[in-house]
């Protein structure tokens, strides 16, 4: 066979060949490689942001406990006064001539 006016051995073009279909292959393998990269860079980074955001709703939830704790606190001491207080207006009640 003569390619380019060099005379070759015809296994040697199939070797070529046989290395080109290779080459080509590899490529093809590295374009999928890179494209799956590329994807699981774009997932990493949604996977980042709800992780963000997350962690947000759940700080912001944790204040809102410790309010709620406060408040509860506040309630349990005016419950306690308001019996105290029905406890007083109950003696008043018996002590009174009325």
């Amino acid at each position: 066979m003569n390619i380019n006016g060099l005379k070759l051995n015809v296994d040697v073009v199939d070797i070529l060949d046989v290395y080109a279909e290779a080459l080509h292959e590899k490529n093809c393998l590295i374009s999928a490689k890179d494209t799956l990269i590329v994807e699981l860079q774009g997932e990493l980074s949604e996977e980042k942001r709800i992780s963000s955001c997350r962690l947000r709703a759940i700080s912001d939830l944790e204040i809102e406990v410790e309010k709620l704790k406060t408040e509860n606190e506040k309630l349990k001491r005016l419950k306690e006064a308001s019996e105290e207080v029905k406890k007083i207006m109950e003696d008043i009640k018996e002590h009174s001539c009325i």
